[in-house]
């Protein structure tokens, strides 16, 4: 079962697009987050706290994200407000779980089964339609995303493991078209992700990878 933040919102109501407005949610996160010690949280998420800034360096989609009390910046900019929201749930949670080497479908995760049309259609069908491509450029993926190969399986033509946050990753496997089928993906999350993340947090992270997969198509 997934952690809940206390006083926050449950796992299970909070949305994207919510009923909240995102920066309301990033404020409300931010809140939080003021009564959280970043140096000892560190560790437990797999980031490098600075003592200096009292701020947690942590790995996100291949890129690094500096996270504390004023919320998630990158690259000296502050961050989209989505994965702002994402970083900041992912320190509040402080789950621990190791992965124990299985994956889920989006549809196994807690309460997944009202949005999994919407999951789908943002991230394995956007996907789909640009299998050739990404097998094509599979190196550069590899590289900009923290990937790699991972075991080809049910006939797929390749299959990537991304480490999408220090304790969190997301197998995607691509299949080609053939005679029978039209080219497909499949996007699973490893075992522990929902005891470190909501399903809403999962999701737009599963979209936001699939957005970043198709923009290296550009590269």
């Amino acid at each position: 079962m997934s952690k809940r933040v206390p006083g926050v919102f449950p796992c299970s109501g909070f949305y994207f697009p919510a009923k909240l407005k995102h920066q309301h949610a990033v404020d409300i996160l931010i809140n939080r987050i003021q009564h959280l010690p970043l140096t000892g949280v560190s560790t437990k998420v797999g980031g490098l706290y600075e003592p200096v800034s009292d701020t947690i360096r942590i790995r996100m989609l291949g890129q690094e994200y500096t996270v504390g009390k004023n919320g998630a910046f990158l690259k000296g900019e502050e961050a989209p407000e989505t994965e702002t929201i994402i970083l900041l749930w992912y320190l509040l949670t402080q789950g621990t779980t190791p992965w124990a080497g299985s994956w889920k479908t989006y549809l196994e995760l807690e309460g997944a089964y009202a949005h999994e049309s919407y999951f789908r259609q943002s991230s394995e069908a956007r996907l789909a339609h640009g299998v050739e491509g990404i097998l094509a450029k599979k190196e550069v993926v590899l590289s900009s995303l923290d990937g790699i190969e991972a075991e080809k399986v049910g006939g797929c033509g390749l299959a990537i493991r991304f480490q999408v946050l220090p304790r969190i990753y997301i197998l995607c496997q691509f299949y080609l078209q053939d005679e029978e089928f039209p080219a497909q993906t499949k996007i699973l999350f490893s075992d522990n992700a929902n005891d470190l993340l909501s399903t809403e947090c999962l999701r737009e992270l599963g979209i936001l990878l699939a957005k970043k997969i198709l923009n290296c198509l550009q590269l």
